[in-house]
């Protein structure tokens, strides 16, 4: 039994590849928005811009996770979606109100995890 476990303790470890494309998109409210009750806005992509400063031509969509925060408050998946041209925003029941000066930051990411492992065995 001693030999049994000695022999486990030195298989090799898996190999864990992860790999993470990640996009990061800023925006500041240039005017104070009042959205009605069910109703859209739409923040145009080339009013933002992405982590280098640069304006993007489009937004990287189908990726696994997006999130978008509106004034460091981070926000229910349900209310708002991203196409490549834009970023809409439904107002829930109550109806929002977007302040001039809001900063908004949207991150949208793939992980990808592979674990490969390579199995020898003895022959007796």
């Amino acid at each position: 039994m001693a030999l049994q476990l000695f022999k486990l303790a030195g298989e090799p470890m898996p190999s864990i590849t992860t790999s993470q494309a990640k996009y990061q998109y800023f925006h500041t409210l240039s005017a104070t928005k009042v959205i009605a009750s069910g109703s859209v806005f739409s923040l145009k992509v080339s009013t933002w811009f992405n982590n280098t400063g640069a304006a993007p031509a489009a937004f990287v969509t189908g990726q696994a996770n997006q999130s978008l925060c509106i004034n460091g408050v981070l926000q229910q998946s349900g209310l708002y979606s991203v196409v490549s041209t834009a970023v809409r925003i439904t107002a829930p029941a109550s109806g929002l109100t977007l302040h001039n000066g809001y900063p908004f930051t949207l991150e949208t990411y793939n992980a990808n995890t592979i674990v490969s492992t390579t199995r020898t065995f003895a022959v007796p």
